[in-house]
């Protein structure tokens, strides 16, 4: 699988279609990694003339690993990260689709490079992440009347996110097997 040096990390990266035609970069949430966006959608965005983009954000998949404590970085970075995938892709014009965490990076791209991107579209996304990461800290949000998120979601994200995977295998699989296993809490 193609590997990208961007902004001095590795981005694992993969295509559909044609270059020569639209491209649309398909940015996963946070804590999944690309291939997510499932293969038979990814070939039928090709099959109806577009070059069709999913990669893994750093730390997901089989793109670099930080040590969060002593190398942190922000969703700035990771939005960075996207544009210097498509820099080293050679790609000038692009739209956009953004899952969730995603969304929000598409939209710190779409800022960054107006001329850029010709589109974005936002799949259960949002630019207020403070009601979950108050429901991740346990905290009340007293302004929000939307319904708390469910303790049995949040514990299974706390232990998730308490354990990074060790190997390839574990980086490409058990991201996978954990995702499966949200769909079912939800």
């Amino acid at each position: 699988m193609p590997i990208a040096n961007v902004n001095h990390i590795n981005i694992w990266y993969e295509w559909f279609g044609k270059k020569n035609d639209n491209c649309i970069l398909l940015i996963m949430g946070a804590c999944c990694q690309g291939i997510l966006w499932p293969t038979e959608f990814c070939e039928q965005l090709a099959n109806k003339g577009f070059y069709v983009i999913r990669y893994d954000h750093r730390d997901t998949g089989q793109s670099t690993y930080f040590d969060y404590q002593k190398n942190p970085y922000t969703i700035e970075d990771m939005a960075d990260d996207a544009i210097g995938l498509l820099d080293f892709m050679k790609i000038n014009q692009c739209q956009l689709i953004g899952l969730s965490m995603g969304g929000a990076i598409a939209e710190l791209i779409s800022v960054k490079q107006q001329n850029r991107i010709s589109a974005i579209t936002l799949i259960a996304s949002s630019c207020d992440f403070q009601p979950m990461n108050l429901a991740f800290a346990g905290l009340p949000d007293e302004k929000n009347s939307l319904s708390r998120t469910k303790d049995i979601y949040l514990d299974w994200m706390q232990r998730f996110m308490s354990s990074p995977p060790k190997n390839k295998e574990e980086k490409i699989g058990v991201k996978y097997l954990h995702y499966l296993k949200l769909i079912q809490l939800i």
